[in-house]
């Protein structure tokens, strides 16, 4: 079991005890600075000419375009084919290997990959890139991508080069890099600690696209009629934006000058370059004068309106849903309203977001460079909708739902891509520590004894502890919430769920309440069942001050601190994240790493457990997640 020690050292603060200033800023003593070269690496870069191996069906051939400042992992979705001559020199001494650290050495230096078992193999390096090969006893090398891609050092890397036109890094720059060396088991521990951070992200990612593909297809078969969602019949009929709508946009003369775009005001003023993903950033829209908002009502803008560029960048989309204060347009943009109920306006907004209107802007293009829309271009523009208001809304509500998981997802990914640059920021300074705990480092060896105590009164304590904390006679705690706290609790003060068993609401132990724990509790007089209307559980008893002084004696005050952050969660929640915890022990005894994929296929394969993946709390995401948070609350995972 590992622990985590937190120390925050600030430039206005006094060094930390157990830290110490380096050349790579603040770092704990126990933890080494020197460079790349001082653990004997292999390195070599690519050789130029490798455009004549060029193939359609080659091996893998990474350049600098599949190596990223957002990831250490590569990037394969534009990748170059090479099909090299047996007698090649290149064969051996450009193929990479797993756990390969690359660089970039030339135009944009210091570009982080690390080289996985997902890279098809033999893949090789071109010229821009440098390898860098550990021998693993003596560095993790995946800690050490993570280490060089941080910010900070990636400032020291570029501070320390030629950043001119011709700007380059040699191998020997490469060996000179500084680097620090943590214990190497604590190295190993912050790496698999970004990697799952880095597979949480991932998995977001992955379903942020498969959200997208869904909505294309969506848009492919409810726009065109292909597929009419039930309860609604009749002929599609045609719209022609030229009859159906009114078309307005800011006229000539009523142009704005430059220092009439505000930076602050009541009146907001929206251009092409305020349209992000469909909608208006209103947090970035310039203001103008109340004279110029007033001055043509036809653009002030009104809820459901649809806004077209047609400036610049032509025929960008974007749905007014609701206005901050009142807002007008620049000249770049027009807004689109149906005459007449013709048509729905959130339909028209995705008839607008989808190929009928890209080929509409694709021919009037056709033979010319177009970089502006004007109305009479619109006379042409016809589509076809539904019969009825109704059913034109009902499809547009299916996208919008639809377009609100991919929001709610990308904002999960930005709230992910956040918490890995602060795990990053605190575990490669080490003001995070993941240390290995040994029964020497422990400051409580009253706790080893604990554990030969009696079992079923130190489960009797654990119940009656969580009982104190978790209930009062409004909220008495029932079972299933209090099984799950008790064994996050055991899990953290080393107590072992060894004994837990698989059943459908988590893990469980029946000899709490089978065996003697319960009854312990109850006849100290540490618990006492209660019911309140409709909820019946456990509240404390009159004695159970004593059984906190036995749980303090043995363990101290913070594990009742720590179990304090699970106060608010949810019981569902805490299902997941036991039942996580116990598939992850699962696969630690049997040699298997911990993830998605084998946290779900375990599940499947247990007949009590099975069910659990229909439930939404068993999404790829939450389990991505749950891996995430019982890294971080128990280290040896």
């Amino acid at each position: 079991m590992s622990e985590v020690t937190i120390h925050s050292p600030t430039l206005h603060s006094p060094l930390p005890k157990g830290y110490k200033h380096t050349e790579v800023g603040v770092i704990p003593e126990d933890w080494n600075v020197g460079k790349i070269d001082d653990l004997a690496p292999f390195v070599t870069s690519g050789s130029r000419g490798w455009a004549k191996y060029y193939a359609d069906d080659g091996d893998t051939f990474i350049r600098i375009g599949n190596l990223s400042r957002n990831s250490i992992y590569l990037d394969l979705g534009d990748v170059r084919r090479v099909r090299l001559p047996a007698e090649s020199s290149e064969r051996k001494r450009t193929q990479v290997r797993n756990g390969d650290l690359l660089i970039s050495i030339t135009a944009d230096i210091g570009i982080i990959g690390y080289v996985d078992a997902s890279i098809p193999k033999p893949a090789y390096i071109n010229q821009h890139i440098a390898i860098v090969r550990f021998d693993d006893s003596k560095a993790d090398s995946k800690f050490l991508s993570y280490f060089l891609a941080s910010n900070p050092i990636q400032q020291l890397i570029h501070s320390a080069v030629d950043q001119g036109a011709k700007a380059g890094m040699n191998l020997a720059g490469v060996r000179a890099i500084q680097i620090v060396f943590p214990p190497l088991p604590e190295q190993r521990a912050i790496a698999r600690a970004l990697a799952d951070a880095d597979a949480w992200i991932e998995a977001l990612e992955r379903l942020i696209a498969k959200k997208r593909a869904a909505k294309q297809a969506a848009m492919g078969d409810l726009l065109t009629g292909r597929v009419r969602l039930p309860g609604f019949s009749g002929e599609w009929r045609q719209i022609r934006i030229s009859d159906d709508s009114i078309l307005k946009a800011r006229i000539g003369w009523q142009g704005l000058k430059k220092e009439e775009y505000l930076s602050d005001g009541d009146y907001y003023l929206v251009t092409g370059t305020d349209f992000k993903l469909g909608r208006i950033d209103w947090t970035n829209c310039f203001f103008v004068s109340e004279w110029r908002y007033s001055q043509d009502p036809n653009i002030q803008l009104k809820p459901s309106d649809v806004l077209i560029t047609k400036d610049g960048t032509i025929g960008k989309v974007a749905f007014v849903d609701a206005l901050p204060g009142p807002a007008t347009l620049n000249s770049g943009v027009f807004v689109v309203r149906p005459r007449s109920d013709s048509f729905a306006p959130r339909f028209l907004f995705y008839i607008l977001s989808s190929a009928v209107f890209d080929d509409f802007l694709t021919k009037l293009q056709a033979g010319s460079t177009i970089n502006h829309l004007y109305q009479k271009d619109f006379v042409d523009f016809h589509f076809e909708a539904p019969p009825t208001l109704a059913e034109q809304q009902a499809i547009a509500q299916v996208l919008s739902d639809i377009d609100a998981e991919i929001e709610a997802l990308e904002r999960e990914r930005g709230k992910a891509r956040a918490i890995k640059q602060g795990m990053m920021q605190e575990l490669l300074t080490g003001r995070i520590r993941l240390v290995k705990r040994t029964p020497a480092a422990r400051s409580d060896r009253i706790a080893q004894k604990a554990q030969r105590r009696n079992e079923a009164f130190l489960e009797a304590v654990l119940l009656s502890v969580i009982t104190q904390s978790f209930s009062n006679k409004k909220y008495p705690i029932g079972r299933f919430r209090r099984t799950k706290l008790v064994y996050l609790l055991r899990r953290h003060i080393q107590a072992g769920v060894a004994d837990y068993l698989k059943q459908a609401a988590g893990p469980y132990r029946p000899k709490t309440k089978y065996g003697n724990a319960e009854k312990i509790a109850r006849q100290r007089q540490y618990v006492q069942t209660h019911q309140r209307e409709d909820r019946k559980g456990f509240i404390p008893g009159p004695q159970v001050h004593e059984a906190e002084h036995y749980f303090k004696k043995w363990y101290g005050q913070e594990p009742l601190q720590w179990i304090e952050q699970f106060r608010y969660r949810k019981n569902e929640e805490l299902e997941l994240l036991t039942t996580v915890d116990m598939a992850m022990g699962e696969l630690q005894t049997a040699g298997k790493p911990a993830h998605v994929t084998a946290i779900k296929t375990l599940i499947a394969k247990s007949e009590i457990w099975r069910s659990k993946l229909e439930r939404a709390i068993f999404s790829d995401i939450k389990i991505a997640q749950a891996i995430r948070e019982i890294r971080q609350f128990f280290l040896d995972r």
